[in-house]
């Protein structure tokens, strides 16, 4: 049986082939003023055709509709689409309404919680918005945090201000000499590079000391690279959580 797990999100979709627990042929196409249809016929009209195919979207519900409409179509597949709950794979919602959780928080919460168990955990996905979850040494989900992501903190700087309109990110802040930029387009791409790192340490010191042991931080996320170089702790990278934590989902149910 083959199985497609899909992640679609705020501007891009990703999706992979899951056999058991193992995950390949990883996928990712940004969807943003483009027509989803022509993308999705570019993408999937030559591949071959999966048995089954799970679903977690965070974007507009029109979003996923068209998506779903396409596998119906194209493929005569009516797919799974996963939602937050109180409880799945060993991990349990911190939140008091737990759909009120993000999909793709909660699955990441997941997929975190099969690469690494018994340990305390961060998890923070560096997208559209960046989500910093904390996750204990038993599953227990401690609760979050949602700020505007790198590009979204840049927009508003753009667009917002007057004399920023002109904007265009430097490629990097590594390397410099000093804290401080002397340009205005490195001390926006630099500054709002360092406020996310100071947000990662205040809560990982914060929360180490809460639990009594350090924890483990997991970056995932389309701009999470862009942080490699400014990190002074240590980290791991896992690009397709959501995915992986779909793959947990799905599992389970067919045990």
């Amino acid at each position: 049986m083959t199985r497609w797990v899909v992640d679609i999100g705020n501007s891009c979709i990703k999706w992979a082939i899951s056999q058991g627990d193992v995950l390949s042929d990883h996928h990712r196409i940004g969807y943003l003023q483009q027509d989803l249809e022509l993308l999705l016929n570019q993408a999937w009209q030559s591949l071959e055709k999966p048995d089954e195919i799970w679903i977690a979207s965070v974007a507009k519900p029109q979003i996923a509709d068209k998506v779903s409409d396409w596998l119906k179509t194209h493929w005569k597949i009516q797919p799974v689409l996963v939602q937050s709950t109180q409880a799945d794979c060993g991990v349990t919602n911190g939140y008091q309404n737990p759909q009120q959780l993000g999909v793709d928080r909660w699955l990441a919460l997941i997929g975190a919680y099969h690469q690494l168990s018994q340990v305390p955990l961060c998890i923070a996905d560096c997208g559209t918005a960046i989500t910093i979850d904390a996750l204990s040494a038993k599953g227990q989900h401690l609760g979050g945090l949602i700020v505007p992501g790198i590009s979204l903190m840049r927009h508003a700087l753009m667009t917002e201000t007057f004399a920023l309109a002109d904007f265009q990110a430097t490629e990097k802040c590594e390397g410099k000499t000093t804290l401080l930029a002397n340009d205005t387009h490195s001390g926006i791409t630099c500054g709002t590079l360092y406020a996310v790192i100071a947000l990662l340490d205040y809560v990982m010191s914060h929360l180490g000391q809460q639990q009594g042991d350090p924890l483990t931080l997991i970056l995932t996320g389309g701009n999470a690279p862009a942080l490699f170089p400014l990190l002074h702790r240590p980290y791991q990278y896992s690009p397709y959580l959501v995915l992986q934590g779909l793959v947990a989902v799905a599992n389970r149910q067919f045990k």
